[in-house]
């Protein structure tokens, strides 16, 4: 065995390259099952190693089947695999050569296959009115699908508008050389039925033909004789095409046929390619290319690039609507039309080119045309599905269609499969790195949903369907607030990530009708909100839902609390302080005893955000002492943390209290409490730290991020992260420091919290000094000291002047050191509580250098 099949060996097998090379190909199991003549069960058998690859077939079959003749080296990788999976050597006379399928003209006559003749087919296909652009890709891999195997039926789909047609006409022209008749291009838009396509294909392939045999005979008299490739364009609307087509191809074995539809044509020999709407370069290219046939002067500036991207976006890349829109130009500017199309974007993409199909003409005609081709149950369910926002997954369309139809002639599931299979729906690709099991979602492209959101509105349905959307997301908005399992945070998370669209419509229109609903919608989103770090999307809405809804009750009253919580997260403290009172005033009123005690718990956080230490701390007490008679260990146990948090606030360091901090940690574990374990060890590797007590921190640290993440709280997570990574300098481990230190100052970005990127940037800095990277070291403390002076946080502003009282001295500027020692002075004068222990040694050596050099 060679050394590379050893390392060939230990890396790869012959199944996990297959795949990865059927899916390069863009071909589903069932597309190479056809091309090669294979059952799927066979191909996924060779995919997951449970049957052996034949090497002859592999070498004969497989290499053209994957269009692997232009990349010998692949092939050749494959071929060494299959036979390693045999446990055979290779044959000494196996060699691989370079066929490009692909060549240029001038290579294909000086080159020519053996009984290959040139077809003069400059009639057969008309000309593509403007470069292809993006599409270089489906272009040569549609190719070498088409040439590379036995395949003889390729069906390209894709919604309205995908361009289909234009990269079909540009693979048939890349290949049609390799054919000995050419090829031939017949549009059947306005074909509705076999007779028609029968009698559109005989006078396309034999025009002027006087012939008195029935259509389809004499189709097949005519294609039974060539070698050709025939492209079909259009045959979703044609009742019985697939019949015609399975007849053609059955009775002329040197046929190929490449075909264009909304959907498959379900034949066995057939072969499916998914058209994807362009990548967003690419569709910026197109749409600033047909702008500029409308006016020369249209230009892609840095200043415009935002805006024609996210008027791309909004079309969903589709190069029918990017063309259909540019036209506007002569009306509106790159903005106004942003704005235009956000607004009602198929009243835009109307007046098409003439030399355009009438079907293509406007956007709204060409998706109008599809749904006019669905079954009345599914042009109802696609009717309901424009109520959706981004992705949804079936039990949500169970939920929003079960007052459609009932009792259904089909099943939800096959029904909502025919719309995908129609191209009208998408299925969504799983991106999650949790193994935990994550239902199946769909979407539609934005402009096919809002003309399936018209026909909603025109069949008066849509008041129905969009109670019943925010009935759903509603109930999952409360469940997901009452998870309890905090093991399964990983799948619940990403479930609330993919439907925060639908969060967001369901919430806009609860408030437009004033629906009391709101306010317990906007307070059990406050978990997702918080945890997430959307703090000031939360923050907008809760205000606007209190604003709909102004009653004072209980839902009020939580709305209010939950305002408060966000907004101390980002410092806001004043606001905060307003709204917990807000809140406390209703449950007064309402005489709540529960709520109470909740509304001054957390406005004891809000006293803590406020450095009003002993306040909290009197206020935490109440609450303690009226959950003890109540036996709540989990309750009890956090309001003692948060008790133990104000007392080291108040910088009491002690043993005992360290003991406390300890003990809470391991009930907490015990308790399975994942969210308060995580609080309390960043609490107790926070004390260690400021008492330089470094025995326990390393392993409690490694614990403690562990919890945290497992919260998928972004609060935590950063501050957690921030503590980590000052114990890994510690230890002398930077580039972890750094890893921590990131991860900390994105999840602060991302909610907000100005009091957290301050100590970020503190501990940024304090690395860079251990770096001895004095000017980034001043750049992080100075950039620190600024936002711990301007949030008042005594602390960080301390630590922050003595690093830059060390950096000066390092770099002997005597006079800037004397300053920052005044200014050192001037901060533990006027600090309110004790230094911590670690600050206080640090500040002793300060002193002792001062007086050693004053000596």
């Amino acid at each position: 065995m060679s050394p590379r099949t050893t390392h060939l060996a230990a890396t790869l097998t012959f199944g996990t390259l297959l795949k990865q090379l059927r899916k390069r190909a863009g071909m589903t199991q069932s597309d190479l099952a056809a091309a090669l003549g294979y059952s799927i069960a066979l191909i996924s058998s060779l995919e997951k190693a449970q049957r052996r690859p034949d090497l002859t077939a592999v070498m004969e079959r497989f290499i053209p089947a994957l269009g692997l003749q232009g990349d010998p080296r692949t092939a050749a990788t494959l071929i060494e695999l299959a036979a390693l999976a045999r446990g055979e050597r290779l044959p000494a006379a196996v060699t691989l050569q370079r066929t490009t399928y692909l060549s240029v003209q001038t290579e294909l006559q000086q080159a020519q296959p053996a009984g290959l003749v040139e077809a003069d087919s400059s009639a057969a296909l008309p000309a593509l009115p403007t470069a292809l652009i993006g599409r270089a890709a489906e272009v040569t891999q549609i190719s070498n699908r088409l040439l590379g195997h036995g395949g003889r039926l390729l069906t390209l789909v894709g919604p309205p508008g995908v361009g289909k047609t234009t990269l079909a006409l540009a693979v048939a022209g890349q290949v049609q050389h390799h054919y000995r008749d050419g090829a031939r291009f017949v549009p059947l838009a306005a074909v509705s039925n076999i007779g028609l396509m029968a009698a559109t294909l005989a006078a396309t392939l034999a025009p002027g033909d006087a012939s008195a045999k029935p259509p389809q005979n004499r189709i097949i008299e005519l294609l039974r004789r060539q070698t050709l490739l025939l492209l079909l364009d259009n045959l979703e609307q044609i009742d019985g095409a697939a019949s015609l087509i399975a007849t053609l191809l059955a009775e002329c074995p040197t046929l190929t046929i490449l075909a264009t539809s909304r959907e498959r044509l379900h034949l066995r020999a057939e072969q499916r390619f998914k058209v994807p709407p362009l990548p967003l370069a690419a569709a910026i290219e197109l749409f600033v290319q047909r702008a500029q046939a409308l006016d020369g002067e249209m230009e892609l500036t840095e200043e415009n690039h935002p805006t024609v991207a996210a008027i791309c976006r909004r079309l969903d890349c589709l190069p029918l609507a990017l063309e259909l829109c540019a036209a506007q130009l002569d009306l509106f500017s790159p903005a106004q039309l942003l704005a235009q199309l956000q607004a009602r974007s198929l009243d835009l993409l109307v007046d098409g080119a003439q030399d355009l199909p009438p079907q293509q003409r406007t956007l709204r005609h060409a998706i109008g045309r599809s749904y006019a081709l669905l079954q009345a149950e599914e042009r109802l369910l696609f009717r309901c599905l424009g109520v959706f926002v981004g992705e949804f997954d079936l039990a949500a369309v169970e939920a929003v269609s079960d007052w459609c139809q009932e009792p259904r002639a089909h099943p939800l599931h096959a029904t909502v499969h025919a719309l995908i299979n129609k191209s009208l729906v998408r299925t969504e690709t799983q991106v999650t790195d949790t193994t935990a099991i994550i239902p199946q979602r769909f979407r539609m492209l934005e402009t096919i949903r809002e003309f399936a959101r018209e026909q909603l509105i025109a069949n008066g349905e849509a008041h129905t369907a969009q109670e019943r959307h925010a009935d759903y997301y509603n109930r999952m908005a409360s469940a997901a607030n009452n998870h309890t399992d905090q093991h399964t945070l990983d799948s619940l998370f990403a479930q609330l990530e993919a439907a925060h669209p639908n969060f967001r419509a369901a919430l806009r229109w609860l408030i437009d009708q004033q629906s009391s609903d709101c306010l317990r919608m906007a307070s059990s989103l406050k978990f997702f909100w918080f945890t997430q770090g959307h703090i000031s999307e939360g923050r907008n809405w809760l205000l606007a839902v209190l604003k709909a809804v102004p009653e004072m009750t209980v839902d009020s009253a939580r709305a209010w609390l939950d305002l408060a919580n966000l907004a101390q997260i980002q410092d806001d403290i004043d606001a905060a302080e307003a709204y917990a009172n807000q809140a406390g005033q209703i449950y007064q009123a309402l005489n709540d005893s529960d709520g109470i005690v909740y509304a001054s718990s957390t406005l004891g956080w809000i006293k803590h955000g406020a450095q009003r230490y002993q306040e909290a701390e009197e206020i935490f007490g109440v609450g303690l002492r009226s959950l003890e008679p109540t036996g709540n260990q989990l309750l009890i146990a956090r309001f003692r943390f948060f008790i133990a948090h104000m007392q080291r606030d108040q910088g009491i360091y002690t043993d005992d209290l360290h003991r406390e901090i300890t003990d809470l940690f391991i009930q907490q574990i015990a308790l399975d409490d994942i969210w308060g374990a995580a609080h309390t060890g960043t609490l107790l590797v926070r004390f260690d730290l400021e008492r330089a007590d470094y025995a326990q921190i390393g392993q409690v640290a490694k614990q403690t991020i562990e919890l945290a993440r497992q919260t998928q709280d972004k609060q935590v997570i950063a501050w957690t992260e921030t503590y980590c990574g000052e114990s890994a300098r510690i230890f002398g481990d930077l580039e972890q420091a750094l890893v921590h230190l990131g991860r900390a100052q994105q999840c602060f970005t991302d909610i907000g919290s100005r009091s957290g990127m301050a100590e970020v940037a503190y501990y940024y800095g304090r690395t860079a000094e251990h770096q001895l990277q004095m000017s980034e070291a001043q750049s992080y403390y100075q950039q620190a000291l600024a936002l711990a002076t301007e949030l008042k946080l005594q602390p960080i502003q301390i630590r922050c002047v003595m690093g830059l009282l060390r950096l000066a001295r390092a770099q002997k500027l005597g006079v800037k050191a004397t300053e920052w020692l005044a200014k050192l002075e001037t901060l533990i004068g006027t600090l309110s509580t004790a230094l911590p222990p670690a600050d206080r040694m640090a500040y002793e050596k300060l002193l002792v250098h001062s007086e050693t050099v004053g000596q």
